[in-house]
């Protein structure tokens, strides 16, 4: 149950007791010290259940924070067309990651008696990288 449905419950339970006493007969009445008595221990357990509200919005709120806060100290990572790239969170220091390939092959897929041999080579391939470094 969460706290608005216990303040509601708190609300209907409040409002039974003081109508329960304005239908009540004149023979099954509770001293009216009792109904008091019971009235603060709903009231102060209605501001028991405001500052648990309150407290729970705190840690959401700090749960937000430390949230966006681990969103900046993260570093971007992306993929594209462009290669992969590595960047710092706040952007200063850049490492872009690319490649190229040049392949061949040759596959005889009519051959029945096996006279040519099927092949797959890589004629060049490289890496390369640029980084950069900005703000300084």
């Amino acid at each position: 149950m969460n706290s608005r449905q216990q303040v509601l419950s708190l609300i209907v339970a409040i409002a039974t007791a003081t109508g329960a006493t304005l239908f009540a007969d004149d023979t099954n009445t509770a001293p009216a010290s009792t109904i008091d008595q019971r009235i603060d221990a709903l009231e102060q357990e209605i501001q028991t259940l405001k500052r648990q509200r309150e407290l729970d919005q705190e840690r959401a709120q700090q749960k937000v924070d430390q949230a966006a806060q681990k969103a900046k100290d993260t570093p971007i990572v992306t993929a594209g067309p462009d290669g992969f790239a590595l960047k710092s969170a706040d952007g200063n220091f850049v490492l872009r990651l690319r490649g190229y390939a040049q392949a061949d092959g040759r596959f005889y897929l009519a051959d029945q008696s096996h006279n040519g041999v099927d092949t797959f080579l890589l004629r060049r391939s490289g890496p390369f990288w640029r980084h950069g470094v900005s703000g300084f």
